[in-house]
């Protein structure tokens, strides 16, 4: 969008998404930057806590860039977004008012003997032969972010691979928000075999040998549990900040099985995959 001048919209290149701005002063440059990269690499909304600064600054940015902003969540602190950011939830249906009290109590409590699942996984690998083979190689390169996007075609339905090559690191970004992993040396196992698969299909393409995939850095994940009943309630999306757990989130999930409640947390440990299954191993 284009407002006095000034430019501002959301690009995707490769999976990627990125804020291009132009018109602002440097300081709210700052703070559109520091909102769109919460909202991307945490998948949550931001509130005035945020930032560096002081709480009724950081309202007077917001209330200075309404324009380009949205409420994610109307709760205390307000949860923002950056305009046209898509995030977690965007697809449902939301209440004005979430579900709460007694009602929101009894959904919750169906969810203390589900199984603890895991989606939307990204994972790291420092690694810059592969895009300098592929880029000899004649593969297309992004001219915005340098990336190579390779394409995975998984057997499984149920997961969805994205694989990109930057030159100094490969990501990948796996997603099963409609079957999630669970959350053992069961559901840790799958993963394996998926990234193995991985491995070898990208050294089918590049002949560089990465590392095992356990030393792979998991960098971002969610948490999970889901109803096992289907929800009849409203559609509701309730986010919660706790000192004790972090943010969660609490919304309706529309699966193939039908709509049930889902229980969320953002997990960002930055760990290889081995010391996040010995976690589980232990605990």
């Amino acid at each position: 969008m284009t407002v006095s001048n000034r430019v501002f919209k959301i690009h995707e290149n490769n999976g990627l998404l990125t804020l291009i701005t132009n018109g602002f002063t440097p300081k709210q440059e700052s703070f559109l930057q520091h909102a769109f990269k919460i909202n991307r690499d945490y998948h949550r909304g931001f509130t005035r806590g945020d930032f560096n600064m002081s709480a009724s600054n950081a309202s007077q940015y917001i209330l200075k860039l309404k324009d380009y902003l949205e409420v994610f969540i109307n709760s205390r602190p307000v949860s923002y977004k950056i305009k046209g950011m898509p995030m977690t939830g965007d697809s449902h249906k939301i209440t004005q008012k979430p579900t709460a009290g007694h009602d929101f109590l009894n959904l919750v409590e169906v969810l203390i003997n589900e199984p603890l699942m895991m989606h939307d996984l990204k994972i790291k690998i420092p690694n810059s032969l592969v895009y300098e083979t592929l880029v000899k190689n004649g593969s297309s390169v992004n001219p915005h972010n340098k990336c190579i996007s390779l394409k995975f075609e998984s057997n499984d339905n149920n997961i969805v691979t994205k694989i990109l090559v930057y030159p100094k690191t490969i990501q990948i970004d796996i997603g099963c928000s409609f079957k999630p992993l669970v959350y053992d040396m069961q559901g840790f196992f799958i993963l394996l075999e998926h990234l193995s698969k991985i491995s070898y299909h990208i050294f089918g393409i590049s002949k560089v040998q990465l590392p095992p995939v356990h030393e792979w850095i998991i960098t971002h994940y969610h948490l999970n549990k889901d109803g096992s009943l289907e929800l009849n309630a409203p559609q509701f999306h309730l986010s919660v900040n706790e000192v004790c757990c972090g943010f969660m989130r609490f919304y309706a999930k529309k699966l193939p099985v039908g709509n049930t409640i889902r229980a969320e947390k953002v997990e960002c440990p930055r760990t290889p995959l081995g010391q996040a299954i010995i976690k589980v191993l232990y605990n």
